[in-house]
């Protein structure tokens, strides 16, 4: 059986939730995948989401494609964690990336968080 370790998300300093700067693609870095031979990530994100009204998010997994690579998620105003991936498994060095639909370049009050499983 193979160990499994659970790790931050790379650019969670500590567990840290990512802020989401950006309001459009390429989205601000969440997670860069471990890009060690054999070894797979098992990403779980959540998303917060602290401004006064519904706001979407986009995720990009792995790339910019609008059909094969996008997750638009919903995430209700002052309502906490909310599931954004469940357990989706990347590797080879590829990023994930997310990105504001609401057209905010600043600090948002969207934010990101979660934790990688790292089989290897």
């Amino acid at each position: 059986m193979s160990p499994i370790t659970r790790e931050f998300l790379s650019q969670g300093a500590n567990g840290a939730l990512v802020n989401i700067t950006a309001s459009g693609s390429p989205g601000t870095l969440i997670h860069t995948a471990t890009n060690a031979g054999g070894e797979k990530d098992e990403v779980w994100l959540w998303g917060v989401n602290n401004t006064g009204s519904t706001a979407s998010v986009v995720i990009e997994w792995a790339g910019t494609d609008d059909v094969t690579d996008i997750h638009q998620v919903g995430i209700p105003s002052a309502n906490g964690d909310q599931l954004l991936i469940a357990g989706k498994t990347i590797a080879g060095g590829l990023e994930i990336r997310a990105y504001t639909a609401e057209g905010v370049a600043t600090v948002s009050g969207l934010n990101i968080g979660g934790h990688v499983n790292r089989l290897s």
